[in-house]
């Protein structure tokens, strides 16, 4: 049964999240499933609720998470030109019915544009977003 259907979820501060069951009963099945999903953290039981203490992130963590920002900027990145491929082909399409060239051009240029900005941005969130991550 998810947790979140038995217990009450809150931050104490950034690094304690504090589980509070509906039914103090609960309190050491709710322990013994924290134990047992191996997820790093000990729970704490005071009674009436849980504290998970999470640990500041080590640097090959750290790391870690960095690469996971540079890949999901890839992606972004990726979908980017791949609706860019799509419009172009509309536009290639609309010309053979009839829309003028110049007009072609001038949109195929806007699409581009604006598929370079975005990819600009997508870049100083990665750079940002590692320096976030990287900081200890």
């Amino acid at each position: 049964m998810p947790i979140s259907q038995v217990a009450n979820l809150s931050l104490g501060d950034s690094r304690t999240i504090v589980v509070q069951p509906w039914e103090k009963k609960m309190i050491a099945e709710i322990e013994k499933g924290i134990f047992e999903s191996n997820i790093g953290l000990t729970p704490q039981n005071d009674g009436e609720s849980i504290r998970l203490s999470i640990p500041p992130l080590t640097e090959e963590r750290r790391k870690e998470f960095a690469k996971h920002v540079k890949q999901f900027g890839e992606e972004a990145k990726v979908s980017i030109r791949s609706s860019r491929h799509k419009i172009l082909d509309l536009i290639k399409k609309e010309q053979k019915n009839g829309l003028a060239e110049d007009v072609a051009k001038r949109k195929e240029q806007d699409i581009q544009a604006q598929v370079t900005d975005f990819s600009a941005k997508i870049d100083k969130i990665i750079e940002a977003k590692e320096k976030e991550v990287l900081t200890v």
